[in-house]
């Protein structure tokens, strides 16, 4: 336990959390504000470790963490840039000069970013299942109500503000395969209050 003073002359107490911890609190974040659209860097996860979590995390560290969360079958992307930097000396810690040229001895280094948790359902999938729960009439609004929210659960926080403006379904069935992506950008034009313009029976 260690005691954090603020700005106002207070102060506020908090518990170490354990290393062990590390990797959940990494798998915590993903699920929580990283999507295809909303990639992270390892910066911005350390830095919601330090604010919410309380811990101070090297990138090294996240960087084997979400490696093992690979290892463990959690379908995270990322993306890879190859970069030249100079090679230093083990014991000075001083770049390795080239005695032909003169120039520092470069090697490739590749560098990780923008992860993201790939989820087991889409954010139209989520949203037709819950748009099926208001649809039903068999189920008390209570249960419904618990159900949505468990829904909602299985997706980030750029989920929610989405569906605040769901309502039931009408009474038909469709063989549409665009179904989800015609969900999505409904809900899109609905949250950003924009017009839908369609071909119908073309």
């Amino acid at each position: 336990t260690y005691i954090e003073h603020n700005i106002f002359g207070g102060c506020e107490m908090y518990t170490k959390q354990p290393k062990k911890l590390l990797i959940m609190n990494i798998l915590d974040i993903l699920k929580k504000y990283s999507d295809e659209n909303h990639p992270m860097s390892q910066k911005e996860i350390a830095d919601i470790l330090k604010k919410e979590y309380h811990m101070n995390v090297e990138r090294k560290a996240i960087r084997r963490n979400l490696l093992n969360l690979m290892d463990c079958g959690y379908d995270i992307e990322y993306s890879e840039t190859v970069r030249k930097v100079p090679v230093k000396d083990v014991k000075t810690g001083e770049p390795v000069i080239d005695a032909a040229t003169g120039e520092p001895v470069m090697e490739e280094n590749v560098l990780w970013s923008d992860f993201y948790l790939n989820r087991e359902f889409t954010d139209g999938e989520l949203r037709l299942l819950i748009d099926g729960l208001l649809f039903s009439k068999h189920i008390p609004y209570s249960q419904c109500k618990e159900l949505i929210g468990k829904l909602e659960a299985l997706s980030n926080i750029y989920f929610k503000p989405r569906v605040r403006h769901i309502s039931t379904l009408p009474d038909d069935k469709t063989e549409n395969k665009q179904l989800f992506l015609n969900i999505e950008m409904l809900d899109e034009a609905i949250n950003k209050n924009r017009k839908v313009s369609f071909e119908y029976v073309e």
